[in-house]
């Protein structure tokens, strides 16, 4: 069920058949209730919760299973929770922290997010449509940044703005040594 919801095709889900072997002949150990409601729990101990939809078929007067399980839009998948430490607990983690754990594989992501809550600094590169006024350029606060945007706090006026991770390079501060400095194309 987590191979379909990680890898189906968009319009064409995976199917599972529950109490039919392999030759197509319907075997009755359990009643299709009963997998419904085991299929289901634990689709939903999954993480995160998967989207599974059990419908109960019938074929020679006998009942089995199908279980539709379609591209998820949450994949990917896993079929336990991850889990981390916190202090001497291991506890699971969120479904925001599992996504961070993969934007940080990105190596920009990875870069900005080692200086969350630290102050970069800014270089906005000149165009003919930028005003002084409207300029970006100095020391700011980062406060997130995901697969496609960075949102940063300047630390002067306070203002909170985010701006696409496309437009920006990456490079250290060669007067603050270990400042991370993001070079801004206008957006």
């Amino acid at each position: 069920m987590v191979a379909f919801a990680n890898s189906a095709q968009p319009n064409k889900p995976g199917i599972l058949y529950v109490g039919v072997n392999n030759d197509g002949e319907i075997l009755q150990p359990k009643a299709p209730e009963s997998w419904q409601h085991e299929i289901t729990a634990w689709g939903n101990g999954c993480f995160p919760e998967l989207p599974v939809i059990p419908r109960t078929l019938t074929k020679d007067s006998k009942e089995f299973l199908a279980v539709v399980v379609p591209l998820s839009e949450a994949r990917p998948h896993f079929a336990r929770p991850a889990f981390k430490r916190q202090g001497a607990k291991t506890i699971p983690v969120s479904q925001q922290e599992i996504d961070e754990w993969i934007a940080f594989r990105n190596s920009k992501v990875r870069f900005i997010l080692e200086k969350k809550g630290e102050i970069v600094l800014i270089q906005q590169r000149r165009s003919a449509t930028i005003s002084p006024a409207s300029s970006l350029n100095g020391e700011h606060t980062v406060l997130d940044c995901k697969s496609h945007f960075v949102t940063l706090k300047k630390t002067v006026t306070g203002g909170v703005f985010t701006h696409p991770l496309i437009t920006i390079e990456l490079k250290m501060n060669d007067v603050k040594p270990g400042q991370l400095m993001l070079l801004m194309q206008p957006s």
